[in-house]
């Protein structure tokens, strides 16, 4: 009876170390194999949702950084930071946009200082502030290739996620 009992608990002991085997290894998978959430993933899924929609608002807040080379010719240069913010809509399967843009240190929660673009019925027009709207160059659509101000996502690089 007794050389059951160890055969039995023999028996256990292999499918437990068996069971432990098999969770670790999925554990192990699941670190390695899938990546981790990122700017540059979340960008990539933003992208892909607004190609999608039909049309949609948006606000970012820019920042660019600028660092010289480091050669002989750039001694003394500093790198240099500017940041925009945007907000818009797109509308997509009207073909109509408007975007508000504010630079340097303005206040974004000051309209009047926003530099405005719309597209609407084919039209390029543009403003400042609460101003007039007025006839603007189609040279300004190249803020949105293709009739989409998210264009420029499918070519982002470099993309950190900033706290919130």
């Amino acid at each position: 009876m007794n050389a059951i009992k160890m055969m039995l608990a023999k028996k256990w002991r292999n499918v437990l170390a068996t069971v432990m085997f098999v969770f670790v290894a999925l554990f192990l998978y699941r670190v390695w194999a899938i990546p981790p959430a990122s700017a540059a993933g979340d960008v990539t899924q933003v992208w892909q949702n607004v190609q999608r929609s039909e049309s949609y608002a948006f606000s970012a807040s820019i920042e660019n950084k600028t660092i010289p080379l480091a050669t002989v010719s750039n001694i003394g240069r500093m790198s240099r930071t500017s940041m925009v913010y945007l907000e818009g809509q797109n509308d997509v399967q009207d073909e109509a946009l408007q975007l508000a843009m504010w630079g340097g240190g303005v206040n974004v929660l000051d309209q009047a200082a926003a530099y405005q673009m719309r597209l609407r019925d084919g039209l390029v027009e543009t403003r400042v502030g609460n101003e007039e709207w007025q006839p603007g160059s189609d040279l300004n659509v190249g803020l949105a290739p293709g009739g989409d101000f998210l264009a420029f996502l499918d070519v982002a690089t470099d993309v950190i996620e900033k706290g919130s």
